[in-house]
C-alpha cells in the first residue's frame, strides 16, 4: 500500500518533468522536450517586462513567418529597395515555413523624414506595402490606381470634404491659409470645387470657383466669401462652348466685353479680294456707286449699320469686304490719276497752241503794218 501510494504520488511529476528540458548544453525547453532554439517555450510566458537585445537579421521581408522584431538592410520585398528597416511581424496560429499569413510593421531609418509601412501577407509571405502619412517632410503615394478620398457627410454649405493648406513663417502671426472645398453644397445636387484663402484671423482673401451644373463648368473669383452665379465669369458647356462674361456662349469663345490683345490671327472662311485686281471684274462707275448709296444708305457689299449692330460683325469676313473696298478705291484712284494725266496733257497742249496762236497773230500783224 505505501508503494502504491508513492507511485501515485510521483505521477504528476513525473509527467510535467517530461514537458521541459533543463539540459546542461543545448537548448532548453519549457512546455516541449524538443526545443528548437536557445530558449523554446511552448505557451503563453506572462512576466513585467520583456528585453530584446538585437532583432532577427533577415535578407527577405517574404520569408518571414515567427512572430518577433526583425531588421533588414536593402532586403529583398522590403518597403524600400535600399535602407535600413526595422519592423514587427504578427504570424498566423497555423503557420510554418510554407505557411506565411501574417501583418507587418516597418520603419525606415531616416531620423529627419520618417516613414512607416504596414502590409498583411498571403500564404506565400508577400504582400502590398502601405505607407503612413505623417506631419514631417513631404509625402509621397504611389502605385497603380492610387489616389486619396475624402468623405464629407454634411449637407449644408461648406460641411462637404475640403483639404487645407497652410503656409508658415512667410507673415509670422498672419499665416496664409489655403483651403479646397470640393462638393460643399451637396445640398442642392451640384458639384463645386472652391480655393479660399485667408489668413489666421480667418479674413478672407479672395476664392477661386469651379461650379458644375446643368449648364457646365463655371469658373470665377470673388473678393468675399460666396459662390453665387454672379460671382463666376466664365464657363464651360457641356457642348465645349466658353463664356466669358456671359453663361449662354453661342460659339467656341464668346465675350461679353472689351478685349485687349497685342495681336489678333483670323483664318480666313472667305476668299482675299485679290479678284478685285483680275481681268472682268464688274467695277461700279462712280455714279452707280453713288446711285446705291441714295438708294440704300450704305456702300455695295457691306451690310446695313442696323444689321451689324444687331447681329455683329464676323471680323474675318469684314475685313475682307473692307480690303475689297480699298482695292477698288485703289482702282478708282488709279483711274482717276490717268484722267487727270490726259487733261495735263491737253492743257500742255492748250498752252503750246495757244503761244503759236500768238505768234501767228503778231506776224501777221507786222506785215499789215508793212504794206501801209
Amino acid at each position: 500500500m505505501k508503494n502504491r501510494l508513492l507511485l501515485l504520488c510521483g505521477l504528476p511529476l513525473f509527467a510535467m518533468a517530461q514537458t521541459n528540458t533543463f539540459p546542461d548544453s543545448g537548448n532548453v525547453g519549457i512546455g516541449t522536450v524538443d526545443p528548437q532554439e536557445a530558449l523554446h517555450v511552448s505557451g503563453n510566458i506572462l512576466g513585467n517586462r520583456l528585453m530584446l537585445n538585437d532583432p532577427v537579421r533577415i535578407t527577405d521581408w517574404n520569408s518571414i513567418w515567427r512572430s518577433g522584431f526583425y531588421e533588414g538592410l536593402a532586403a529583398t520585398n522590403a518597403p524600400e529597395s535600399n535602407g535600413w528597416f526595422w519592423g514587427l511581424n504578427m504570424n498566423h496560429g497555423a503557420n510554418h515555413g510554407n505557411y506565411r499569413y501574417g501583418g507587418q510593421i516597418a520603419i525606415k531609418n531616416a531620423s529627419i523624414s520618417p516613414s512607416m509601412y504596414f502590409r498583411g501577407t498571403n500564404s506565400q509571405g508577400a504582400g502590398t506595402w502601405s505607407k503612413v502619412l505623417h506631419n514631417k517632410g513631404s509625402q509621397k503615394i504611389s502605385g497603380s490606381n492610387t489616389g486619396l478620398t475624402l468623405e464629407g457627410t454634411g449637407t449644408g454649405n461648406y460641411q462637404g470634404a475640403y483639404l487645407s493648406l497652410k503656409t508658415l513663417g512667410v507673415d509670422p502671426g498672419n499665416e496664409h491659409i489655403t483651403t479646397l472645398f470640393i462638393n460643399h453644397r451637396a445640398n442642392d445636387g451640384t458639384a463645386t470645387v472652391e480655393f479660399q484663402r485667408r489668413n489666421a484671423a480667418n479674413a478672407y482673401r479672395g476664392n477661386l470657383l469651379f461650379y458644375k451644373d446643368g449648364y457646365g463648368w463655371r469658373f470665377g473669383v470673388a473678393a468675399t466669401k460666396t459662390s453665387t452665379i454672379a460671382s463666376y465669369q466664365m464657363i464651360i458647356r457641356s457642348n465645349g462652348k466658353v463664356g466669358i462674361g456671359t453663361l449662354t456662349p453661342d460659339s467656341k469663345l464668346t465675350v461679353k466685353g472689351k478685349i485687349h490683345s497685342e495681336e489678333v490671327k483670323v483664318d480666313l472662311s472667305v476668299p482675299a479680294p485679290d479678284y478685285v485686281f483680275k481681268e472682268g471684274y464688274g467695277l461700279r462707275s462712280l455714279e452707280e456707286v453713288q446711285d446705291h448709296i441714295d438708294e440704300h444708305g450704305h456702300l455695295p457689299n457691306i451690310p446695313p449699320a442696323r444689321e451689324m449692330e444687331e447681329q455683329g460683325v464676323e471680323l474675318g469676313a469684314m475685313d475682307m469686304r473692307l480690303l475689297e473696298k480699298i482695292e477698288e478705291l485703289t482702282l478708282y484712284t488709279i483711274a482717276q490719276e490717268r484722267q487727270i494725266k490726259a487733261l495735263l496733257r491737253s492743257e500742255r497742249e492748250h498752252r503750246r497752241l495757244e503761244q503759236r496762236l500768238d505768234r501767228l497773230e503778231a506776224l501777221v500783224q507786222n506785215l499789215l503794218e508793212d504794206q501801209k
